[in-house]
């Protein structure tokens, strides 16, 4: 398994890591449209803070449009401005700071640092975001049922799913903070003839999911990822949160907000959809036979 220290992440296969690995990459920003004074606006202005890549998240945006859409705010109705880190935590706070200096009327954050960077920008603000990680632990809210003033959303819960009786495996921690660990962390995980690898869910991997799809079977070791584009992308698997669900669900709050409702009166939502993807090319490269019982499970198998 290859880790972060101090993350953790489901275990898979004879070699896996509950654990996450992060490295610092260029940092990119996507604006549409240019923000405006507030006081020439025709339509609201919303930010949105992202600490992974915008290639990776098109499905995502795209059920986020149909949240909002729900509500009555199709894309002509709402300006949307991006902020994307590319893996670069550093750069929320500035983003975020940025968002606030366009006196956007919401900010939605897709994962818990983007959120946190937004919590750190303003108090006043309303503030929507998606996790995988718990809200309470990370500060952002208080309790569930009665979030902090101006932040809620929605939280992926996929903890639970894995199966706790004792399989005998070993398991293998491998662990990386930069590019080139990555890469180093891979290749210990072919001496140590690890037999499956698990990815945990960062929003670093997710910026990087091509890479590590490449890496996977340059070495031989079938692995899985939380997200499903890293199936499109080449990889072998993916299990966990479904993240076009949860990022309906807050774009449905988006919506609610932007014609009124206030963050505090709105409980933090679940969302307890899992997704499972198969590539079956890459299963064939592995030398593996997929069962006909998980293929029929499986929300999307790329032939």
């Amino acid at each position: 398994m290859i880790s972060r220290p101090g993350i953790s992440s489901p275990r898979i296969g004879k070699a896996m890591s509950r654990r996450e690995f992060v490295a610092s990459v260029v940092s990119a920003a996507a604006l549409w449209p240019l923000a405006a004074p507030a006081q020439q606006r025709a339509k609201p202005l919303i930010g949105f803070l992202n600490s992974a890549s915008a290639r990776f998240y098109a499905s995502m945006m795209a059920a986020f449009q149909d949240g909002l859409n729900e509500i009555g705010f199709d894309s002509g109705k709402v300006a949307v401005e991006y902020h994307w880190a590319e893996g670069n935590h550093h750069l929320l706070p500035w983003f975020a700071a940025t968002l606030v200096n366009h006196k956007v009327a919401a900010i939605i954050s897709a994962d818990g640092s983007a959120a946190l960077a937004a919590k750190n920008a303003t108090t006043t603000i309303p503030i929507i975001f998606s996790s995988r990680a718990d809200p309470i632990q990370l500060g952002l809210v208080t309790t569930l049922q009665q979030p902090s003033a101006n932040i809620t959303g929605v939280v992926s819960v996929s903890d639970g799913f894995v199966a706790k009786a004792p399989l005998g495996i070993r398991i293998a921690i491998l662990q990386a903070s930069t590019s080139r660990d990555i890469e180093t962390a891979f290749a210990k995980a072919v001496e140590l003839k690890v037999g499956a690898l698990v990815i945990g869910a960062d929003p670093y991997f997710d910026s990087q999911l091509e890479k590590l799809a490449v890496l996977a079977t340059r070495s031989d070791i079938p692995t899985i990822h939380a997200l499903r584009e890293f199936v499109t992308s080449g990889g072998l698997m993916s299990y966990g949160a479904d993240l076009a669900d949860s990022h309906h669900l807050a774009g449905v709050y988006t919506g609610r907000i932007l014609k009124g409702e206030k963050p505090a009166d709105l409980p933090v939502q679940r969302s307890t959809k899992i997704a499972l993807a198969i590539n079956l090319k890459t299963a064939k490269t592995f030398g593996l036979s997929v069962p006909q019982t998980l293929l029929a499970a499986a929300d999307k198998v790329v032939e």
